[in-house]
């Protein structure tokens, strides 16, 4: 089967998960996201952001207890409440080492993005998984002995979910279950201008099951290093997908709050490229620059240091650099650059706010490029 298919099916099939079984998680699983975790480079080589497992499933059980205690976090006090997750994954950071660009923490992009590796590692196993942003910070980095100073902006709970009931018939195939449509979060060239898909892709999951199919078996998710020299566009179908897979990504409170900005002419990358400050970008050939960016919303942070456009963008990057990948393309990344240059180039509202900008092409040979943000 067409690996574009056979990862968007898997991507579908992957669901927040609010109530777990008993049922333990193989260690070779383990291992398996584990690994997931350090497949994606970080920004600057700083590794000021990272993603690490919590497998013991006794300390997995006391966590909990720590996520549910107090007032931040009584909204997973569901966690509690029957079968406990065997395993989490730690997204955290050390705001010492991280690169820092207009009051933005981006280790907050490397924690991100190995997250959601791990997230889609273990969807590739049949793990189901469920991000958590609402903690009681201090409390679990206490809990986790984590040297001082390094901030923890979310967790990710793991284990065998367990099906139906309730929850199962509404929040997931009701509330988690719909997404925008594309006209409505992806641009053509700048934004304001509706990006048009062919054929026009659904919104409501059940409908994308049943366009894609059911998810039947383990898929190799592959998250190739970045590319550095690219030879060719990405096509309508490939570019449809790429999109599609990051509007399903997991995102706090269904908010989706991503906006894209699909740009193919090769002036108007060389304009954004100059604005973003690394007009030397575009001499790595032939490629789609899609801009990454967050539409406001009404829990603007987790913390101030922490905001939710710094989580859920790059989460969803994740799923365009695997599908990306499954479709024989490459990738690179720029994070740190002049936003608000960006913005207008971009024709961006005021309140959204450009977070990153995915290069993608058919992969050619060449050196490091001396602009590259990701090594």
């Amino acid at each position: 089967m067409d690996p574009l298919r056979r990862l968007m099916r898997l991507v579908m099939a992957r669901r927040s998960c609010r109530a777990f079984t008993a049922r333990p998680i193989q260690e070779e699983t383990l291992d398996r996201i584990h690994e997931a975790t350090t497949a994606l480079p970080s920004v600057e080589g700083q590794q000021s952001g990272r993603a690490f497992l919590v497998r013991d499933p006794d300390m997995a059980h006391e966590l909990v207890d720590v996520l549910v205690t107090g007032f931040t976090s009584k909204i997973n006090i569901w966690l509690a409440r029957g079968e406990r997750p065997p395993a989490f994954v730690v997204c955290a950071g050390d705001p010492e080492r991280s690169p820092v660009k207009e009051g933005r923490y981006l280790y907050n992009v490397d924690a991100a993005m190995a997250g959601e590796a791990a997230v889609l590692a273990a969807a590739s196993h049949e793990i189901d998984s469920i991000w958590l942003a609402a903690i009681g910070e201090r409390r679990v980095v206490e809990f986790l002995g984590l040297p001082k100073g390094q901030r923890v902006n979310s967790l990710i709970a793991l284990g065998h979910g367990r099906k139906g009931g309730l929850h199962d018939a509404v929040l997931q195939k009701v509330v988690s279950g719909r997404r925008k449509p594309l006209s409505d979060i992806a641009f053509d060239g700048r934004f304001g201008v509706p990006l048009v898909v062919q054929p026009p892709d659904p919104t409501r999951r059940a409908a994308a099951i049943d366009l894609y199919g059911v998810h039947d078996g383990h898929v190799d998710v592959s998250l190739p290093p970045p590319s550095h020299a690219f030879e060719g566009l990405p096509d309508d179908d490939q570019l449809r997908l790429v999109l599609d897979a990051a509007r399903w990504a997991p995102n706090a409170d269904n908010a989706q709050l991503w906006r894209w900005v699909v740009i193919r002419e090769h002036g108007v990358i060389e304009t954004v490229l100059e604005a973003a400050g690394v007009p030397g970008a575009v001499e790595s050939g032939s490629f789609m620059l899609i801009a990454g960016c967050a539409a406001p919303v009404l829990i603007k942070h987790r913390t101030k240091q922490q905001p939710f456009a710094l989580i859920d963008v790059p989460i969803a990057i994740v799923h365009q650099i695997a599908m990306a990948s499954a479709g024989g393309l490459g990738w690179n990344l720029l994070v740190n650059f002049n936003y608000s240059q960006v913005g207008r180039a971009l024709g961006l509202p005021r309140d959204h706010s450009p977070v990153a900008l995915l290069m993608l092409g058919r992969p050619a040979s060449g050196e490091p490029p001396p602009w590259q943000q990701m090594l």
